[in-house]
């Protein structure tokens, strides 16, 4: 496997607008006790890095021996269902540097982490759990429990034979089988997990996953089941990379996501469309954990071609950024946008700053913020990073005199402690080279001559 290091080189031009505030400390000794938690770093609500609450600070938890039962607990304290996953190595950002527990051991049926067996509050637990990446995360399935008022009167309930139910909890479980009729057909079934004895009927409880249509067994467009009901295609009006992610995630056997198809490449025009919306963050290990929005009269798809595929691989590229390098070169600079023309022109900066010039006369005198810093971008996987388009057809910009091979290389996002965006900022890429590889691999691209990397 050949490991790259790519490096970025140019002017970084990402804005952003700090928002601070300095009133979450008193409100947070308001609203909160020791023992409670609470998620932060996802891009949504039921998933981040557990945080829990002890002398009136916030703290982690180590992730050694973290596991699907010590997620439950957190989910059920939260007042989810169950948890679809329990991320380890800090995914969703290490949270605190302080760190309150360590191997909980839970059983799952804990209704507060601190009814978990090896529940110990210390401050020391920074010192067994060394590293900066070993926080423990969860994703929580999205649907909650309905809670009850305390002055809400009980209702009589007649209960009959012939309409009574009888529910049971049951445990995570998931299996992949190949459909036997097609050698490019594949389907699989997930039942998420719940610990509570009564569900609602709008709980997802179970989707099943079908692959059909395409030339090789790694591709196609996509038929879901759920809760064992009809085989339905997907609307891709809102299809992404992410929703692929999971799709070839739950299929198991075919690699990882390449590219999401959004019209009827594979076929599937002629069938039923009745979800009209699957969104996933990406690290799901099945569609279960993803919110699933149905067709009605509201949300109805915008044309026969839009049909949801899939194209997954086993050779890809892992870039994975260094963030001790991020947090070493970064700094705060002011500069008024006369100087920031370039940025401009390949959208750099953020959507306010062309509002400004477009509505007032002296924007170029008008200062911005900007957070600058530099990159280092390890390829982990098993294919080399390249653009998408040829080189032909690259973009040039004049104004720094190098082509774009794509307007968008990263995404970069300031995030509250709540999971909500504060600032933006993107970068473009003009050039990747390597500078430093493992033993035994030479280098390969560089920039002379505007590089193969654009």
């Amino acid at each position: 496997m050949r490991l790259n290091t790519f490096t970025m080189n140019g002017q970084w031009c990402v804005l952003f607008f700090l928002l601070l505030t300095c009133v979450d400390e008193v409100i947070s000794k308001r609203q909160y006790k020791d023992g409670d938690v609470k998620l932060v770093g996802g891009i949504k609500r039921y998933m981040g890095t557990v945080l829990v609450r002890y002398n009136n600070r916030w703290g982690s938890i180590c992730d050694d021996g973290w596991d699907m039962n010590d997620a439950h607990t957190v989910c059920n304290q939260l007042g989810y269902y169950a948890a679809a996953s329990a991320p380890r190595g800090s995914k969703f950002g290490i949270g605190r540097k302080r760190m309150f527990l360590y191997s909980l051991g839970c059983t799952g049926k804990e209704s507060s982490v601190q009814e978990c067996p090896r529940a110990a509050f210390s401050r020391f637990w920074r010192r067994r759990c060394p590293g900066e990446l070993r926080t423990a995360g969860v994703i929580c399935y999205p649907a909650r429990r309905k809670k009850h008022r305390r002055n809400q009167k009980p209702r009589r309930m007649r209960m009959r034979p012939s309409t009574a139910a009888h529910t049971s909890a049951t445990t995570a479980s998931t299996s992949t089988t190949a459909a036997p009729t097609s050698s490019t057909a594949t389907t699989t079934s997930t039942t998420a997990a719940t610990t509570s004895t009564t569900t609602s009927s709008n709980i997802i409880t179970k989707v099943d996953l079908e692959m059909v249509g395409g030339r090789y067994d790694n591709e196609g467009y996509i038929r879901v089941r759920v809760n064992n009901g009809k085989w339905t295609t997907v609307c891709s009006d809102h299809w992404t990379i992410r929703e692929t992610m999971a799709a070839c995630n739950q299929i198991g056997d075919i690699g990882q996501a390449k590219q999401a198809v959004t019209v009827n490449f594979y076929g599937g025009e002629t069938e039923s469309r009745d979800i009209y919306r699957i969104k996933c963050v990406g690290n799901e290990k099945n569609l279960s954990a993803c919110n699933l929005t149905r067709a009605n009269d509201e949300h109805v798809c915008s044309k026969k071609r839009a049909v949801a595929g899939i194209v997954c691989s086993k050779q890809l590229p892992d870039l994975v950024p260094d963030l001790r390098a991020i947090e070493q070169t970064m700094r705060l600079q002011d500069q008024p946008l006369y100087y920031l023309r370039c940025s401009m022109e390949e959208n750099c900066l953020s959507n306010s700053a062309y509002v400004l010039r477009n509505t007032s006369r002296y924007w170029r005198t008008q200062y911005r913020r900007l957070m600058r810093f530099s990159t280092i971008v390890r390829n982990d996987g098993t294919a080399d990073f390249r653009p998408f388009q040829q080189r032909a057809l690259w973009k040039w910009h004049s104004c720094h005199m190098h082509y774009h091979s794509m307007e968008v290389f990263a995404h970069y996002d300031i995030m509250d402690a709540n999971g909500i965006r504060l600032a933006e900022g993107s970068k473009a890429s003009f050039c990747l080279e390597d500078t430093r590889c493992d033993n035994g691999v030479n280098p390969t691209y560089n920039c002379r001559g505007y590089g193969e990397q654009g």
